[in-house]
C-alpha cells in the first residue's frame, strides 16, 4: 500500500489539457457571474468589491488555463 504514496505521479498530455480547459470554464463562469451580472443590473449599484475580486478570479483561472496549455505541448 506505501508504494501508491511514494512513487512519483506525472500528468500526461491530455490530463494537462483537461485541467487546462477546466480551468477556462471556471474562468468563464466566475466572469458571467462576478463581472457581467453586476455590470448588466447596473454600474451605479455594482459592489466594486465583487467586480475586483471576480476579475482577479478571472484573471487567475485563465493564467493557469494559459500556464498548463503550454506546458502541455513541452
Amino acid at each position: 500500500m506505501l508504494f501508491i504514496f511514494s512513487s512519483k505521479r506525472e500528468f500526461i498530455p491530455a490530463q494537462i489539457e483537461r485541467i487546462a480547459n477546466i480551468l477556462d470554464n471556471v474562468g468563464q463562469v466566475f466572469f458571467a457571474v462576478m463581472v457581467l451580472t453586476p455590470v448588466m443590473r447596473g454600474i451605479d449599484n455594482a459592489d466594486i468589491l465583487v467586480l475586483g475580486l471576480g476579475a482577479i478570479d478571472v484573471a487567475v483561472c485563465w493564467t493557469g488555463s494559459v500556464i498548463l496549455a503550454k506546458r502541455k505541448d513541452k
